[in-house]
């Protein structure tokens, strides 16, 4: 390094002389001086100035050496020491600003001096101005650590796609390292925001990046450095065009585009209307993010309506919509207009409410029910009910939407209709009908009553049995039970009564016998037939005549002897006439039977 800095010191001292003094003072006789030799060198890397005295590079005439100028060395950081000012037989120069140090050592012409021609005063051409000769280079002593960084052992590639973009687009890279226990790297670029680093899997990687917004076109470096434990191993580049966005031109003539309504809901129809100030318009094209496709329109005279039908599946929000008005294919204006697609309410399930009463009919004190069944309401809802008095009654819903109550009718209603309204707090609600009717009246008993006509005969003979009733529907069937468990029915008719004609078995032994009638609900009545033996007459009036015949002796008897007659004697034989019994004016008609 004290080499390096000595050569750099030397070089500048050596081009400031040339510089600041392009001319030696002149001879004593007025013969210019020689060209200024160089008075710096170096020895053992130490820069020193040579001691003035003449020109180092004449020749000596005679071929002899003068001796060596002693040395003086001088410390690096000693700034250059000024040059000899010329004699004062030269005209004093008028004086200038410092100058920068040109990058050529020739004289100015004004700072020559002007002699008289002398053949001798010649210059020489060994005395012209030499370049400043460059020493030569010594050898470099070996790098150390401390001066600089050893060589990256391994290296990597490095890729990018697309190679050319624009700015502010995302670009993909890959790394790969050629030493696969590479755990990171750092990728940087002037056309990317930050140095990304990036971890390196089995020495690769690949990923995205995002050039700045603001780059001009060029080609950029991108350069990626591998590392492992914290120490680059290696490095690799790429290049990354931003391309020049493209200008576009504005349109020339511009419309309007209009749409109604404003506000729709997804899926719904809207009509438009586009109008291009070139009248000469033939199409159009209309297109936005809530339309499915985009629409060719045909313009007539620069306008035209139609209508569009918005997307089913939008979100609410505002929707730009774009018109195209185009000439001939090309584009010659646009127009826009915005379309605002609204939140459909949320449609909930109707609740339903209805309202049942069991019985429908009740009386006076007696008990009914209400019924509450409901559709799309929660558990738990309260149900509010109101009965015919205007008393108010609360329930809760149960799991399935239904609720129960249970009511009485006061003993002091009126028999009519009364209603029933039940619903819910700001919900439906419903009504249903009760009807209260007057309890019935307390009906008597069935009276029952059997009597027998006649109550006396004969055996072999016939009766009737007729049983009279109060109180009992008619159409009523009763059952007589004769004196040995037999029984018959009788069916009462509309005046209460009912009767069924019996018959006396000949073989019946007189006595008194008892039949028994019985209605449905167990009312009971009984009657006693007598049977008598059966009469018959002897004697000699009652002696047959004539034959077998029998009784031809009684009529004989009566004509013969004219006691009774004989219409008497066979009406005493015969039964007949009209009997009534126990009021039931039922008649009886009866005939003597011959034994």
């Amino acid at each position: 390094m004290r080499f390096t800095k000595s050569l750099a010191a030397a070089g500048a001292l050596g081009l400031a002389v040339l510089t600041a003094s392009p001319a030696l003072a002149d001879d004593t006789d007025g013969a210019p001086a020689g060209p200024a030799a160089s008075t710096t060198g170096t020895q053992g890397g130490v820069t020193f100035d040579k001691a003035p005295g003449p020109a180092q590079d004449s020749a000596p005439e005679d071929g002899q050496t003068e001796p060596e100028a002693p040395v003086n060395p001088r410390p690096e950081t000693e700034p250059e020491a000024p040059v000899n000012p010329r004699p004062e037989t030269e005209p004093e120069a008028k004086p200038r600003p410092e100058s920068k140090p040109q990058p050529e050592s020739k004289p100015r012409p004004e700072d020559k001096p002007q002699p008289e021609p002398k053949p001798e005063s010649k210059p020489r051409p060994e005395d012209k101005p030499r370049p400043e000769s460059t020493p030569p280079a010594e050898p470099k002593p070996a790098p150390t650590d401390s001066e600089e960084p050893q060589e990256p052992r391994h290296g990597g590639s490095l890729s990018v796609s697309p190679e050319a973009v624009f700015a502010g687009e995302k670009i993909s890279y890959e790394i790969t390292a050629r030493d696969h226990h590479a755990t990171e790297a750092r990728l940087s670029s002037p056309a990317l925001p930050a140095t990304q680093l990036i971890d390196l899997h089995h020495g690769r990687a690949t990923g995205t990046a995002v050039t700045a917004e603001r780059l001009r076109p060029g080609r950029y470096p991108v350069q990626v450095e591998i590392l492992l434990d914290g120490k680059v191993i290696g490095t690799a580049s790429a290049q990354l065009f931003i391309k020049d966005r493209p200008r576009h031109e504005e349109p020339r003539h511009g419309g309007s585009l209009s749409v109604s309504p404003e506000a729709v809901f997804a899926g719904e129809k809207i009509s438009y209307e586009i109008t291009a100030r070139e009248h000469h318009a033939t199409e159009a094209r209309l297109s936005s993010p809530a339309l499915p496709a985009t629409q060719a329109v045909g313009l007539h005279h620069g306008r035209a309506t139609g209508t569009a039908v918005t997307r089913d599946d939008l979100k609410p929000g505002r929707y730009p919509v774009q018109a195209e008005i185009l000439l001939r294919g090309k584009v010659i204006g646009t127009a826009s207009a915005h379309l605002v697609i609204k939140e459909r309410p949320v449609v909930k399930p109707a609740r339903r409410l209805d309202l049942q009463v069991e019985p429908r009919a009740v009386r006076q004190g007696q008990v009914y029910y209400a019924g509450v069944t409901t559709e799309n309401v929660e558990p738990g809802t309260q149900v509010i009910l109101k009965d015919p008095g205007g008393r108010t009654h609360v329930a809760r819903l149960d799991d399935w939407g239904t609720a129960r109550f249970r009511l009485v009718v006061p003993r002091d209603t009126d028999p009519g209709s009364y209603r029933l309204a039940a619903f819910l707090r700001g919900g439906p609600g419903d009504v249903a009908t009760l009807t209260v009717v007057e309890a019935p009246k307390p009906v008597p008993a069935g009276r029952l009553a059997l009597a027998l006509h006649p109550h006396t005969v004969v055996a072999g003979a016939n009766f009737t049995a007729v049983v009279s009733t109060k109180y009992v529907a008619p159409g009523t069937r009763v059952t007589i039970f004769d004196p040995a468990g037999k029984a018959f029915t009788v069916r009462i008719g509309r005046d209460g009564v009912g009767a069924r004609r019996l018959h006396v078995p000949s073989s019946t032994s007189p006595g008194a016998y008892w039949f028994t009638a019985k209605l449905p609900t167990g009312q009971k009545a009984a009657a006693q037939l007598t049977v008598k033996a059966a009469w018959r007459p002897s004697g000699a009036d009652f002696t047959p005549r004539g034959g077998a015949q029998t009784g031809g002796g009684v009529v004989a008897t009566a004509q013969a002897t004219g006691f009774g007659e004989a219409g008497a004697g066979l009406g005493g034989l015969a039964l007949g006439g009209a009997l009534i019994a126990g009021g039931s004016g039922v008649l009886l008609a009866g005939r003597g039977r011959k034994s």
